[in-house]
């Protein structure tokens, strides 16, 4: 097969999805397939920690101050691009949608023009994460919806009408995700609790629920390269630095936690719009030698870090589809302390902590907890064992969704 995924952002870019896609695309390649990617091209290459083949890149603008990440338009020169570029490969088998906003718009169209099914990974949440940064969500909203009628026209519902009825209507960001579902031959939720959020704001079903494992190979690498723990705790928070991902109350948490006499080092993986504010409230709250800021790093590097860790931090409450990191952890060991219940509850290992409040305060409670449970253990005795992380290496997870590919084409 010759899958097209068309996503939002170039996959050498920092995210979860972007992680997803170019692990999908190593394994189905191993698998005999081949895979295309179309992404807006990539405007700060500086920023960029990996290379991946087999992108066709498009026209695009600067949507962050530091050109981390571009917003292509989905029109029609865009569209006659990639067929162009497709002239000189294999005939394209199926479009795999990973993307919500002009990738979503553009995949579509491609698979119109070319007469292929299309598949697409809902990867995001949509409605809370837009609703996290911007007061004007609606007008959002309305404007997301408004775009798509204007590409795509009317939602088609092919075969949905039954199953649309049984639903509540969608709303919010909810209904724009029904409209591109509409559009797909196959939805893809890549967790089950993901999957129930989806139902029960309206989006029409069924969802396959396919999960994206960690990549073997860089798994095996982090684990072989080994490492001497030092004196103290190390803790771990990593992700993109944005308010739906709660970096602020981490922060706080860990100031708390240290002025109660709490003893542990802060490490804090990532980038984002975010970063000052956090480097200026550590420097506030005298907290500089205890928190250690390494910016951007590639994924082998954060997978690195993970694998150092005494315990991740999953700040982020309500909003992951999936939430990598805590899976990403499990496999090297690495316990966690979760925020969000349906995530510790799809990752089920342990030892693990759950914080059920979502306050700081609270986190800073569970904290204490952990890094003394962590503290008064033995070497290795709060690591995951390997034994219960079976399943959640890619490895095992690409003939789920090679079997979805197949039942999409033959029409099942």
């Amino acid at each position: 097969m010759h899958i097209l995924i068309v996503t939002d952002q170039h996959p050498d870019t920092i995210g979860g999805a972007q992680v997803s896609i170019r692990v999908q695309q190593t394994f189905l390649e191993r698998a005999g397939h081949r895979v295309t990617i179309v992404a807006p091209r990539l405007l700060n290459p500086g920023t960029a920690k990996t290379t991946t083949p087999g992108v066709i890149e498009l026209p695009a603008m600067p949507i962050t101050r530091d050109k981390s990440y571009g917003a292509s338009w989905p029109g029609r020169a865009s569209v006659l691009r990639v067929l162009a570029r497709l002239e000189s490969l294999p005939p394209v088998t199926l479009v795999h949608v990973q993307g919500d906003f002009w990738g979503a718009l553009i995949g579509y169209q491609l698979a119109r023009r070319l007469n292929v099914r299309a598949v697409n990974t809902m990867h995001n949440n949509l409605d809370a994460g837009t609703r996290a940064v911007t007061p004007f969500a609606p007008a959002v909203f309305w404007a997301l919806r408004a775009v798509r009628r204007c590409v795509l026209g009317r939602p088609r519902w092919p075969g949905r009408d039954a199953a649309t009825a049984r639903h509540p209507k969608p709303r919010g960001g909810w209904a724009y995700l029904a409209q591109l579902a509409a559009d797909s031959n196959a939805v893809v939720a890549p967790s089950r609790h993901f999957a129930g959020d989806l139902e029960r704001a309206g989006v029409p079903g069924p969802f396959a629920i396919i999960a994206t494992g960690v990549h073997d190979d860089l798994i095996d690498e982090v684990k072989a390269e080994g490492f001497s723990r030092g004196p103290g705790v190390r803790v771990l928070w990593c992700g993109r630095m944005s308010p739906e991902k709660r970096l602020t109350e981490m922060l706080e948490a860990f100031s708390m936690f240290v002025a109660a006499g709490g003893r542990a080092h802060l490490v804090v993986v990532g980038a984002g719009l975010q970063y000052d504010q956090a480097v200026r409230f550590v420097r506030e709250h005298s907290l500089g030698d205890l928190v250690t800021f390494t910016g951007a790093l590639s994924h082998a590097q954060t997978l690195a870090e993970i694998y150092r860790a005494d315990v991740l931090v999953q700040t982020s409450r309500g909003f992951e589809t999936q939430g990598m990191t805590p899976y990403e952890a499990a496999l090297l060991g690495t316990p966690t302390i979760f925020c969000d219940a349906n995530i510790a509850s799809a990752v089920d290992v342990a030892p693990a902590w759950i914080e059920p409040s979502g306050s700081a305060p609270e986190l800073a409670a569970v904290l204490t907890t952990a890094v003394a449970e962590i503290a008064a253990g033995a070497p290795g005795a709060t690591r995951v064992p390997e034994l219960l992380t079976e399943g959640m290496r890619q490895s095992s997870r690409t003939e789920e969704m090679l079997e979805l590919y197949r039942a999409v084409c033959e029409g099942v």
